[in-house]
Parts: C-alpha cells; structure tokens; sequence
C-alpha cells in the first residue's frame, strides 16, 4: 500500500504525537514510499543510483572522477592530487628533522637538510624517467637512483664492486650521451 505524501505526513505526525513522551525512543522512521527524481528533468522516469551520484557531483559543481576514477587520466589526476596533499605534511616532516639534525649535530663543516621525495608506487616510474631525463641535462645523477630506492651508500659499494674489484665498467660501457 502506498500513500500519498500528505496522507503520509499525517501518519507520521500521528506516530510522532504517540510516541514523543517515550524516553526510549531517539529516532522514529515510519512507512513511506519515496522515489528519488531529477528535479532537472522534464519527465518522471526513475533514476539509478549512478545518475543520483552524478547529480549530486554535479550539484556541487565537480566531477565523480576526483573521488572514484573511471579513466586512465582521472587516475593519474587523483593520484596527483593525493600526492600533493601528501607532500604537504612531507614538507613539514622534512622541516622538522632537518631542525632536529642540525640542532644535535651541527658543526662547521656539516650541515643537514633532508628532503622527502615526492613518490608513490604509482608514479616512482615516470619520477624515475623525469629525472634521469633531468640528469642527461646536467641536474643531479643522485636523484633517479634514489627514486629507485638505493641509498648512496649501496650506490657506492655497489659502483666500488662493479668497477673495482669486477673491472665492469671494462667490459660493459655504457651508450654514449652528451651526459656521460
């Protein structure tokens, strides 16, 4: 049985008043049967709940794809966008520990400062590319094999092993670029 919406109010008023002095009672829900419609539209078809979602994304003037990514570009742009939220409190900790370091340790000669790179396991590839790219030019050398995860001091054990102790770079020489 459905009611009309002012029969429905009725009901409810009605179960409100009966039931308004009950201290164990919060939240009162009573029968109705209520359909969601596009107010934009000109028709009263029913709507799916992918339609309500976009209307209400379109309500606030922006797309679905910011929170739940459909496309290959909307990902890249969500991720993107987390990443530059997240390099927010990264700044912050970097700041932080770079104090901290130079306040224990400090001298003449040594001074700290650390920098958090901003990578995810989602973009330390095209990272990784960017900078190697940037160090063809004449920028840091360091920075694409950091965003690889080796530290500088398996870079140079590793670097002493090959060329050293293996004589690699003998036998292995690398394509010749106006880097190297």
């Amino acid at each position: 049985m459905v009611f009309e919406p002012d029969e429905a109010e009725l009901m409810h008023n009605g179960a409100l008043e009966m039931l308004v002095d009950n201290p164990d009672i919060d939240v009162l829900t009573t029968y109705c049967n209520i359909d969601l419609l596009d107010l934009s539209s000109s028709d009263d078809e029913k709507t799916e709940v992918t339609d309500v979602q976009n209307l209400i994304y379109e309500s606030a003037g922006m797309s679905k794809e910011f929170f739940f990514s459909t496309t290959e570009a909307g990902l890249a742009y969500s991720t993107n966008n987390d990443i530059a939220l997240t390099m927010i409190l990264g700044l912050r900790f970097a700041h932080f520990f770079t104090t901290l370091l130079n306040y224990k340790f400090e001298n003449k000669k040594v001074r700290f400062k650390l920098i958090i790179l901003p990578l995810s396991y989602y973009n330390s590839s095209d990272y990784t590319t960017r900078a190697r790219d940037l160090a063809t030019l004449g920028y840091s050398f360091l920075t694409p094999i950091l965003s690889t995860g080796l530290d500088q001091t398996n870079l140079s054990n590793l670097k002493m092993l090959e060329n050293d102790l293996l004589e690699l770079d003998e036998i292995l020489k690398p394509l010749q670029s106006s880097y190297t």
